[in-house]
């Protein structure tokens, strides 16, 4: 009897890099697995590791940025294991380019795989935990580059939609027990890879050490956690902050454009928010003491 006994789950993407690890250490703590991919070989490769290591899977083969397709492989879990208890919205598509060298297909990509993906499969799902009572656990997948990484930023930006989705899903499902959380995990897998291709990473662990977060998430040990957004960073643990509006800073009864470019110079100027995942302030500039 493992962690995850008689627990069902499904893990998109699962059939490299961090979902194979995911899918084959929750079937080592016990759970029925559901492995799906786009690509029908890895995803029965992975779903014969499983099987010949003694675990319960099954294969889906097909897009989570398909309405009908996600809807399937939530379904053919609930088939194949009577009940879906966990969802792991891994699947993504990942590149890097400035800004105004981005193409239309790749940004379609992204935000199909990652925002669209995420969202279909998580509906899906809850959908289904709803209608056998309640419980559950959704994890999304997100990324540091939400917060502003150089040649990233249609990536960042399907990732910061991926943390709204978790922080209104939480709210919304509890009344339900259906806890949703996010994690930051990176490894040395193809994503790296292409980063490779731009610029130096410091990433050398393997997608298996990131496994333990996954499985403390799905299991009981984890039920009082809702609504995080986590980065395992290595061997660092780490919680991406939410976004929040700050108190009000300066008011008016009535904002012409020169009240707002003195107010901006001065009395704003100290909470001017820092841009960027690795910047600790906002740049300073000779505007800062001028008058207006």
């Amino acid at each position: 009897m493992g962690l995850l006994a008689d627990r069902s789950i499904v893990v998109t993407g699962a059939g490299r890099g961090l979902g194979r690890a995911y899918a084959v250490a929750a079937a080592a703590a016990g759970a029925r697995v559901v492995v799906n991919d786009v690509d029908e070989d890895v995803a029965r490769s992975v779903g014969a590791d499983i099987e010949s290591a003694g675990g319960a899977c099954a294969v889906h083969v097909g897009s989570v940025a398909d309405w009908e397709s996600a809807d399937e492989m939530i379904q053919r879990c609930v088939r194949e294991f009577g009940r879906i208890d966990g969802l792991v919205n891994n699947a993504g598509s990942h590149y890097l380019t400035l800004p105004e060298d981005d193409e239309e297909v790749r940004i379609r990509d992204t935000v199909e795989s990652n925002v669209l993906g995420t969202m279909f499969c998580g509906i899906h799902a809850m959908r289904a935990m709803i209608r056998q009572g309640g419980g559950g656990v959704i994890i999304n997948s997100t990324s540091a580059a939400q917060c502003g990484v150089s040649m990233v930023a249609s990536y960042g930006a399907a990732k910061g939609a991926t943390n709204s989705l978790t922080y209104s899903w939480a709210i919304d499902l509890m009344k339900h027990g259906i806890r949703v959380n996010a994690i930051s995990a990176t490894a040395l897998t193809r994503m790296v890879g292409h980063t490779l291709e731009h610029r130096d990473s410091p990433v050398t662990w393997p997608p298996e050490t990131m496994a333990p977060l996954v499985l403390y998430l799905l299991s009981d040990l984890s039920r009082a956690l809702t609504g995080q957004v986590i980065r395992l960073w290595g061997g660092s643990l780490q919680l991406i902050a939410h976004p929040s509006v700050t108190p009000t800073l300066a008011e008016r009864e009535t904002w012409t454009v020169e009240e707002l470019d003195r107010v901006f110079r001065h009395e704003l100027r100290p909470h001017l928010q820092p841009f960027g995942r690795d910047m600790e302030a906002y740049p300073e500039s000779p505007e800062t003491t001028q008058s207006p």
